[in-house]
């Protein structure tokens, strides 16, 4: 609503042409967060089941994991637009664990925002936080630089190779 204000064009408007915009930048390859591709690999040798909730559109989120290579890699994807109240209800949250069968007092949540983190508490999940900003501050159990960092793992429940 503030850009809306600020730039006199419908907010809806500006939401849908930067999304276009950036499905459009995807084209030159999306690369995932240091230590993610990893972390998904063991969590899955440990048949751990993973899903992957966003407040994005459907179309942005199958778009960035067709072009960072991980289409179907999760077992369940869950979109704002596909619950009743987007982040930071934890509507998204709530759906994910269901689809996959699980309790989500169980459940594990990785985060890069603050919205996100809200949401998963509220959904009554443990919190990781990742920031994906400088700056950003995550209020979560468990908080971060990188995906790879063995505070993670641990809370993700899996052990982290010795390289």
């Amino acid at each position: 609503m503030k850009l809306e204000e600020i730039l006199g064009h419908p907010g809806q408007a500006l939401t849908e042409e930067l999304y276009a915009l950036t499905i459009a930048a995807f084209a030159g390859g999306v690369e995932p967060m240091p230590g993610a591709l990893e972390l998904i690999a063991a969590l899955r040798e440990a048949a751990i089941p993973i899903g992957l909730v966003s407040n994005s559109t459907r179309a942005f989120v199958d778009a960035a994991l067709a072009q960072a290579g991980l289409t179907g890699t999760f077992a369940v994807t869950v979109v704002g637009e596909e619950v009743a109240a987007p982040k930071p209800a934890p509507d998204t949250y709530l759906a994910a664990a269901a689809a996959l069968g699980v309790d989500p007092a169980g459940c594990v949540v990785l985060e890069d925002s603050p919205t996100g983190v809200e949401a998963g508490r509220a959904a009554g999940m443990r919190t990781i936080g990742v920031p994906s900003l400088d700056g950003v501050e995550l209020r979560a159990d468990v908080v971060a630089a990188s995906l790879a960092d063995p505070a993670v793992w641990s809370a993700a429940g899996v052990e982290r190779p010795v390289r």
